[in-house]
């Protein structure tokens, strides 16, 4: 094994106790001062993530409304949650047996139930309630 003095290479100093050259500690703090310069920016300007409040979502409201007892399969389909296989059961359970006379009566249709009546029913209204509830209220 070769001496230090051998190889050429200087002992290592013991009152340097420092892991970083000095040029190396300017760069890291060069580099925490933007950081820093960049999040305060961030935070002062209002670009941070904020939550959303969905729950203090305001109703859903549709200006589109239609009478499921006057509506055809096309403008059934329409409806969101609504695909053209129970469009075509609620156009066939009226014709068969006579119109609707509340939404809530659309559970007699097969395939249908609360939950989905109650996800339609923004989007209908029936003739005689057409006064209370098309205008939204």
């Amino acid at each position: 094994m070769k001496s230090d003095v051998q190889t050429g290479k200087s002992p290592p100093n013991p009152s340097s106790k420092g892991v970083l050259e000095l040029a190396d500690q300017f760069c890291l703090l060069a580099l925490w001062g933007i950081i820093l310069w960049v999040c305060g920016w961030l935070f002062l300007s209002g670009q941070t993530s904020r939550p959303i409040d969905f729950d203090g979502a305001p109703p859903i409201r549709s200006s589109y409304r239609i009478d499921p007892n006057l509506a055809t399969t096309a403008q059934l389909s329409a409806i969101p949650g609504i695909g053209g296989r129970v469009a075509a059961a609620i156009v066939a359970e009226r014709s068969q047996h006579g119109p609707f006379s509340t939404i809530e009566d659309l559970e007699r249709v097969n395939g249908i139930g609360l939950p989905m009546i109650q996800q339609m029913k923004p989007f209908l209204y029936l003739d005689g309630e057409q006064g209370a509830e098309k205008d939204g209220g």
